[in-house]
């Protein structure tokens, strides 16, 4: 479980550094770039890990899907 939230939180911030790059990019807006980077560092590590917690537990007690 350690090793799942340490892979969430770093894939999470250059995800969210990604997102944040590219809004500023599309919009000139750094605030606007700010404010999307940081929903995302917030709800997307939220949904990554419960979904790494449902695979390991599928994948470890051999469920179908």
């Amino acid at each position: 479980m350690k090793k799942a939230l340490i892979k969430t939180i770093t894939y999470r911030a250059l995800g969210s550094l990604t997102g944040l790059v590219i809004t500023y990019l599309a919009t000139g807006d750094f605030k606007m770039g700010i404010l999307i980077g940081g929903a995302d560092i917030i709800v997307k590590p939220i949904l990554y890990y419960l979904h790494e917690l449902v695979w390991e537990r599928k994948t470890n007690n051999e469920m179908p899907f």
